[in-house]
C-alpha cells in the first residue's frame, strides 16, 4: 500500500513538474541562455581582435620647427609596447569570472592590444600653400596615412601658456575608419604636448 502511494506521489509530481516547469521556455532559460552566454564570453574578444586593423601608414606633417615629426615616431612605439594583459586580468575580476584556463583573459588581452602597427611620421618644415594642398591631393589617393599642419607656435608656446593658438589642421582621406580617426587625433594631440614640453626644455614625464 505504501508502494502504491509512492507511485502515485511520484506520477502527480513528475505530472506537475512536466506542465509547469519542464517547458520550452524553462529549458531556454535553465540550459540554452547560460550555454550562449558563455559561448559569447568565448568568442567576443577574438570577434573583436579578428575585426579590428591595426593603423599602419605614414602621416605628413607640417612643422616649420622640424620637431614633431621625432616626437609623434617616439610616441607610437611606446604605445605599441603597452601590454593589455594586465587590464584584461582586471575586467575578469571585476566581472567575477573565473577563468582558470586564461583562454577568456588572452582574448581579451589580444583584443586589447595596441591598435598602432607601423605608423610613423614624416616631417615638412614648408608650409607654404602649395606644399599643404599637394600633400592633401596625395593623402587623398592613398600615399599618406593622413596630413597634419602643426603652427610652429603650437610647438614654440610654454606648456603653461594661455594664449589663444592657431588650431592643428588634420586631413585624412574619406575612407578613414571612425576608429582609426580618434587614434590619429589622439596621437597627434599627444605628440604636440609632448613636442612642447620637450622644446621649452621641461621634462614631459613630471
Amino acid at each position: 500500500m505504501l508502494d502504491g502511494n509512492l507511485g502515485k506521489i511520484a506520477t502527480i509530481a513528475w505530472r506537475e513538474f512536466r506542465h509547469t516547469a519542464l517547458t520550452k521556455s524553462f529549458l531556454f532559460g535553465a540550459v540554452a541562455l547560460p550555454l550562449l552566454m558563455g559561448a559569447g564570453l568565448l568568442l567576443f574578444p577574438l570577434l573583436i581582435a579578428s575585426q579590428s586593423e591595426p593603423l599602419e601608414g605614414t602621416i605628413a606633417v607640417v612643422d616649420p620647427t622640424g620637431r614633431f615629426a621625432p616626437t609623434f615616431d617616439a610616441l607610437v612605439i611606446e604605445r605599441q609596447e603597452r601590454d593589455g594583459s594586465a587590464e584584461a586580468k582586471d575586467v575578469m575580476k571585476r566581472l567575477g569570472i573565473d577563468d582558470r584556463t586564461g583562454f577568456i583573459s588572452q582574448g581579451l588581452a589580444q583584443a586589447g592590444e595596441s591598435p598602432y602597427g607601423e605608423v610613423s611620421a614624416t616631417g615638412f618644415t614648408s608650409n607654404d600653400e602649395e606644399t599643404i594642398e599637394r600633400l592633401k591631393a596625395e593623402a587623398r589617393d592613398g600615399d599618406w596615412l593622413a596630413v597634419a599642419v602643426v603652427p610652429a607656435r603650437q610647438i614654440e608656446s610654454a606648456p603653461t601658456s594661455d594664449e589663444d593658438l592657431p588650431d592643428i589642421e588634420l586631413f585624412l582621406p574619406r575612407s578613414t575608419s571612425p576608429g582609426h580617426t580618434n587614434d590619429l587625433e589622439g596621437l597627434v594631440r599627444s605628440a604636440t604636448v609632448r613636442t612642447r614640453f620637450i622644446a621649452a626644455g621641461e621634462d614631459f614625464e613630471q
